[in-house]
């Protein structure tokens, strides 16, 4: 079994890296695995979670798919399909995307239930430079751990930059 985490840019494949590391050294020992996979940013994620997240479901039953973009920006989507004001909206949004790329591969009668039931579509949440959040359908925890995967993010966005041209 693995599991397959989409993000939306290398900054979170890093801080994630970090805070994930013991998990995946653990599950590894079991024969299973997690996969942080970076879709570009915000719109690309949208654009391509569909597609990407069918990819992994239907080609092992066993296999489990996150969705993890931030949960801001989300003025820009304001207008668009994508549109999200909260968590539920955006959870909703991601779910919405892989079920239209599943009924598309799988065809209009396939009962696409038992594929999307292994999707968890969540959200990390960044505002003002505070500390990372990353939420399920019901909580909010910051903890200490996703404070240093912030801080890692941060630093990884700014060597980004500077190598930039």
């Amino acid at each position: 079994m693995k599991v397959w985490i989409f993000v939306e840019g290398p900054s979170e494949v890093k801080a994630l890296s970090a805070l994930l590391n013991d998990w995946k050294q653990n599950l590894s020992a079991k024969g299973w695995g997690i996969q942080l996979i970076p879709l570009d940013n915000k719109s690309k994620y949208f654009k391509k979670i569909g597609s990407r997240a069918t990819e992994k479901l239907a080609n092992d039953p066993h296999d489990l798919v996150v969705g993890l973009p931030d949960l801001y920006p989300n003025r820009d989507y304001a207008d668009t399909e994508y549109k999200h004001n909260n968590l539920q909206e955006l959870r909703g949004v991601q779910t919405r995307l892989v079920r239209q790329h599943l009924r598309q591969q799988m065809g209009r009668r396939a009962n696409v239930d038992s594929h999307i039931a292994r999707f968890y579509a969540s959200a990390c949440e960044t505002r003002f430079g505070s500390a990372a959040t990353c939420r399920d359908e019901s909580t909010s925890v910051p903890t200490q751990d996703v404070e240093q995967a912030q801080r890692l993010a941060a630093v990884s966005r700014r060597t980004e930059s500077r190598q930039t041209p």
